[in-house]
């Protein structure tokens, strides 16, 4: 079974996408694999993709057509996609706008071994905000560095590592378009219902580049869009017979 499986998100960003991939290749530690799931993008982002080969890719594209983009939380669902489609003690998330440093694989995955009682944590994560020339206005951390039961508002997904069998528990990601702005509080939601608290792993893991069309930023602009239920549906968790 593979240590890590690392789930990558991508939408339309070819100029931020590749850096995404390189800094997983980059990683110090080997044993992972990279579901990248694309969400049918522009012929850029997918030429892209498509230039990196390494057996540890795995390349899913959903071919989803427009006109059903906002009828379900895509991002969400997609990560489902990569959860059944992979076979790991260890699962962690990337977004097409993250970009990791070479040493987060490593010091999650050993936090993980050295704590058999603990089973989801995070570090802190660099945001630099991109203006529409493509140029830094700032990097700012979350500042957010404690053990905590409330990630939900200060803790990113692509900041995460936990161990699958925490998805017998918690079920897979809720996909509906009640969720759209906020898939990973409500999954942070029933992690914590589950019992399993976050562990805070000490260090900056990561930058997220915010840009103009970032999905942080449309969940911004879009958030209130749709009422959140106080529970929603839980999607059944299967642990699959064969994967990478």
């Amino acid at each position: 079974m593979t240590k890590i499986a690392c789930i990558l998100t991508s939408y339309n960003k070819g100029e931020w996408v590749g850096k995404a991939i390189q800094s997983v290749l980059d990683q110090d530690f080997e044993d992972w694999v990279l579901f990248i799931a694309d969400d049918n993008s522009n012929e850029k982002t997918r030429e892209v993709i498509k230039s990196f080969s390494d057996p540890r890719i795995i390349l899913y594209q959903s071919n989803v057509a427009e006109e059903e983009r906002y009828k379900i939380c895509r991002y969400a669902y997609l990560i489902n996609i990569g959860i059944n489609s992979t076979n790991s003690d260890y699962i962690t998330y990337i977004t097409d706008d993250v970009i990791y440093y070479e040493d987060r694989f490593s010091t999650f995955s050993q936090f993980l071994d050295n704590n058999p009682d603990k089973h989801v944590c995070y570090g802190e994560q660099g945001v630099c905000s991109i203006d529409k020339n493509g140029q830094k206005i700032r990097l700012e951390g979350n500042h957010f560095n404690q053990d905590t039961f409330t990630p939900s508002g200060y803790i990113d997904h692509s900041s995460v590592m936990h161990r699958r069998s925490i998805l017998k528990e918690t079920g897979l990601w809720p996909t509906g378009p009640e969720v759209w702005a906020c898939a990973d509080s409500w999954f942070f939601h029933y992690v914590i219902k589950a019992g399993y608290k976050f562990y805070f792993v000490p260090g900056v893991y990561e930058e997220q580049y915010r840009l103009p069309t970032s999905l942080r930023v449309e969940k911004e602009r879009r958030t209130g869009l749709y009422k959140i239920p106080w529970e929603l549906e839980r999607l059944p968790y299967e642990n699959p017979s064969n994967g990478s």
